[in-house]
């Protein structure tokens, strides 16, 4: 009989260490898991400027991140629209108007740059203009511009090169 109480001993001893085994295995696999995670949570945050605590920001502090954001791009908020002919002198009149698609930010002195293009679609030359004026956000500004161009031209594009944040 002592055989018989030996065997289940020691293979209980096997069961209880074998379960301790994979009780360990589980809690490293776990443990790895939550870590991960842990890490690709903050990168999260970090990379699309969640704060790791829970307060919602309040309405100014919105306006603030947006008035800044626009301030920073002043041309991704500034469209031009426009057409262009020559008139009796030859000379290459363009004329169109800049909008401020920003929200909240103002911007003054828009460089408006007018490029000349061949039949071919090749640049022939430019020329840029700064429009001393103040845009407000959701206004446009007009602009009428006269210029001699070489004959060569067939087409012409209009774009807003640069402008300053207003306060």
């Amino acid at each position: 009989m002592s055989n018989t109480s030996t065997k289940s001993t020691s293979g209980r001893a096997f069961g209880v260490t074998l379960c301790a085994i994979i009780s360990i295995a589980l809690a490293l696999i776990l443990y790895d898991y939550i870590r991960d995670w842990g890490y690709s949570h903050s990168s999260y945050e970090s990379s699309y400027g969640v704060e790791s605590y829970s307060r919602p920001k309040t309405a100014a502090e919105l306006r603030a991140e947006l008035l800044e954001r626009e301030r920073e791009n002043p041309t991704e908020y500034l469209d031009t629209s426009g057409k262009y002919w020559r008139n009796l002198i030859n000379e290459l009149v363009v004329e169109g108007d800049v909008l401020n698609t920003a929200t909240m930010a103002k911007f003054k002195d828009p460089e408006i740059t007018v490029n000349w293009y061949s039949k071919t679609g090749t640049q022939i030359g430019s020329k840029t203009y700064t429009k001393y004026e103040f845009l407000r956000p959701n206004h446009s500004v007009h602009f009428k511009y006269k210029m001699y161009a070489p004959s060569e031209v067939v087409s012409v594009a209009i774009g807003v090169t640069d402008a300053k944040a207003s306060q």
